[in-house]
C-alpha cells in the first residue's frame, strides 16, 4: 500500500488532490492510504518515517512547506516530497530539501499523474532495500541496512555507526540483532555487530571497518571468517 500525506491549507485543493489520487489508484490498480494535514506545523508535530510520498503546498499560514520539508529531512532522507505551488521560482530553494518535483496550481490530473508515475519508480527501487526505524532524541530515524557500518552496545544504549553519521538509541543488542539479516551482519563479540560489506581487513584479533579496529572474540573468530567468506563469495 502506498502511503501519501497531503499538506495543504485550502480545502478545495485537498479535496481535488484526494479525488485525483482515487482516480490514479483505480487506473493503476494501486492501494493508496492518504493522510491530510492543513499546515506544515501539523505534519512535523509528531512526524514518523511512514510516508512514501508527501504532496506539500509551499504557501501556508503557520509554517510554509519549505520550512516543514527542512525539518522532515532531518529525520527522513527517503520520503519523496512533491511541492504544490503557484510560483516556479521556488524550484531553486527546493534543492536544499531534495524536492522530487513541483506541480503548479491550478493542479491538473495529467500533471499529478506524470509526477506520481516517476515517483513510483523511485518508491519501487527503494523497496528493494530494507530499512529499520530507531528511536532517537527528538524523534525517529530511518536507517538503510546497507548504510550501517557497525553497531556498538554500551550501558543499554546502542550507537549506530553509519555512512551518514552516528545515531544513539535505548535498545538491547539482542533485539536489534533479531531484526538484521544474518547473511549481512554478524555479532563479533558481546557488544559489537558488524556489517560484513564494510569489513576492510583483519589482524589476529580485530576486524577493521572505517579505519576502526573492532575486537573479535576468540570463540567467534572461526564462524566470523566463514560468514565473511560466504558474504564475499556471494557478492
Amino acid at each position: 500500500m502506498l502511503q501519501i500525506a497531503i499538506v495543504e491549507d485550502e480545502k478545495s485543493y485537498r479535496d481535488l488532490l484526494e479525488s485525483y489520487l482515487n482516480q490514479y489508484a483505480k487506473e493503476h490498480f494501486l492501494e493508496i492510504h492518504t493522510v491530510f494535514f492543513e499546515d506544515g506545523d501539523e505534519i512535523i508535530e509528531s512526524y514518523k518515517c511512514e510516508y512514501d510520498i508527501i504532496l506539500m503546498d509551499i504557501m501556508m499560514q503557520f509554517m510554509d512547506g519549505m520550512t516543514a520539508a527542512e525539518t522532515i529531512r532531518k529525520q527522513d532522507e527517503e520520503v519523496i516530497i512533491i511541492f504544490i505551488t503557484n510560483m516556479i521560482n521556488y524550484a531553486i530553494k527546493g534543492y536544499k530539501v531534495a524536492a522530487f518535483d513541483y506541480i503548479l496550481k491550478p493542479i491538473t490530473y495529467y500533471a499529478l499523474e506524470k509526477s506520481l508515475d516517476r515517483a513510483l519508480v523511485k518508491v519501487t527501487d527503494r523497496e528493494t532495500r530494507k530499512y529499520i526505524n530507531i528511536n532517537v532524541q527528538g524523534g525517529i530515524q530511518k536507517l538503510a541496512l546497507t548504510e550501517i557500518c557497525y553497531i556498538e552496545s554500551q550501558a543499554h544504549y546502542l550507537t549506530f555507526y553509519t555512512q551518514k553519521g552516528q545515531f544513539k538509541t535505548y535498545m538491547r543488542i539482542k533485539d536489534i540483532e533479531a531484526e538484521l539479516p544474518g547473511e549481512m551482519y554478524y555479532r563479533i563479540n558481546k557488544g559489537l555487530i558488524v556489517n560484513l560489506r564494510y569489513v576492510e581487513g583483519m589482524n589476529e584479533s580485530d576486524c577493521i571497518i572505517e579505519n576502526e579496529k573492532l575486537p573479535i572474540s576468540r570463540a567467534k573468530k572461526k564462524e566470523f571468517m566463514e560468514k565473511l567468506n560466504a558474504y564475499i563469495n556471494s557478492h
